[in-house]
């Protein structure tokens, strides 16, 4: 009780600017300090909440237009049937043909993939291969080395069970590269004769990465975003650090797989 007093008399005898200035304190300064902080709050949680239901709209959008030029690349092989004389070389699988026979065919098929896959529309095609019975037809836009496939992924010779879609090869899958290591998809697609239902052949078409680039360009350009596109299975298909497209997420199952998440 004594130092109670005590303390009440040393109150009182603070001047009274002293006195001014803490009651200036108690009434303004704190309740504004105070206020600013709710404020800050309630505005970080809106900001928060507005980027939560407008990154998965943008994220969705994207995805629509991936799919949307896969769907594009993944009917481009069937231009090949429209084409008479290409079908008429691929049905040719004489094992005996002369030498000018032989450069007939490269010219017509080589020449189609040319036209056809490596044209103004289709800028990110980098290159279109077609085995047909032993025999290799390549179309690039780029030097490259020797194409063949990774033994570990499946045989040339055997059948490769696509069926009527498409399979996508990752770069550590196969040896075929480009110039400055430029990363890219191999989409594979069998053609089949509708006439007998005997298997043509299959085409490679090498895509490169920056259709997915110039669809993800505004997400970009947040300030350190890291994106990426895997399979089910984990595999990073495509990823904004080119090192890790091909390896296997393995934190995969620690994300919850809903929209906005």
């Amino acid at each position: 009780m004594i130092s109670k007093l005590r303390q009440l008399s040393r109150v009182k005898n603070f001047k009274l600017s002293t006195k001014l200035i803490a009651t200036y304190m108690m009434l303004t300064v704190i309740p504004m300090a105070l206020l600013g902080y709710i404020a800050y709050t309630q505005y970080t949680k809106s900001i928060e909440e507005q980027v939560g239901e407008y990154i998965p709209r943008l994220l969705m959008q994207s995805n629509q237009n991936i799919e949307h030029r896969f769907n594009e690349i993944e009917h481009l092989p069937d231009l090949i049937y429209s084409s008479e004389s290409v079908m008429s070389v691929l049905r040719n699988n004489e094992v005996d043909k002369k030498w000018s026979e032989l450069h007939r065919e490269q010219y017509i098929v080589k020449n189609f993939l040319s036209s056809t896959f490596l044209n103004n529309n289709n800028s990110d095609i980098l290159g279109a291969y077609f085995l047909s019975n032993n025999r290799a037809f390549t179309s690039t836009r780029v030097i490259n080395q020797r194409f063949m496939l990774d033994r570990s992924s499946f045989q040339l010779g055997e059948d490769l069970k696509i069926g009527g879609g498409m399979k996508i090869l990752l770069p550590n899958q196969t040896n075929l590269t480009f110039t400055a290591n430029e990363p890219y998809l191999l989409l594979i697609k069998e053609i089949i004769d509708f006439d007998n239902r005997k298997k043509l052949g299959t085409l490679f078409l090498a895509v490169k990465m920056t259709f997915i680039e110039d669809i993800l360009e505004d997400l970009d350009k947040e300030k350190n975003a890291v994106m990426w596109m895997m399979n089910k299975d984990g595999r990073i298909l495509y990823h904004t650090d080119y090192s890790k497209i091909g390896t296997i997420f393995n934190e995969i199952n620690e994300y919850p797989i809903f929209n906005g998440s």
